[in-house]
């Protein structure tokens, strides 16, 4: 899904990268936390490694103990994979409904998501713009 939208490009991505990305691209507003008990792993290195493409992006601040950071895609996300919106996405598979995405967490997917505003933090609509 993700993954065949992305092969158009020259710029090469781990398989680590594009799982990320897929859960920040579906899932957003996302802390890493969130992201590495989907994927089981740390995502440190990958989160870092896609804010530095200009992928993702830091998007607020959860409202929880320790507020940790919400990522979000970016409008070169957008550009680079050749989507006008996020409710452009791929719908995902049955097997990752099952699976990776919980089946009540699947009807959120692809709805407009809250915008988080934090003081000097930019607020993303359904298309990635401010």
């Amino acid at each position: 899904m993700i993954r065949d939208l992305y092969e158009k490009q020259e710029q090469k991505i781990s398989n680590a990268a594009m799982e990320t990305l897929a859960i920040v691209a579906y899932k957003q507003p996302v802390t890493k936390s969130e992201i590495e008990a989907i994927r089981g792993v740390k995502v440190d290195g990958v989160v870092s490694t896609l804010t530095e493409m200009e992928l993702i992006m830091e998007v607020g601040r959860k409202e929880v103990m320790g507020r940790p950071i919400l990522y979000g895609t970016t409008e070169k996300f957008l550009m680079t994979f050749g989507l006008e919106s996020l409710s452009a996405l791929p719908e995902l598979p049955e097997e990752l409904l099952d699976g990776v995405f919980k089946r009540e967490e699947a009807a959120d997917i692809g709805r407009d998501k809250e915008s988080v505003h934090e003081e000097g933090v930019p607020s993303l609509d359904q298309t990635g713009h401010e």
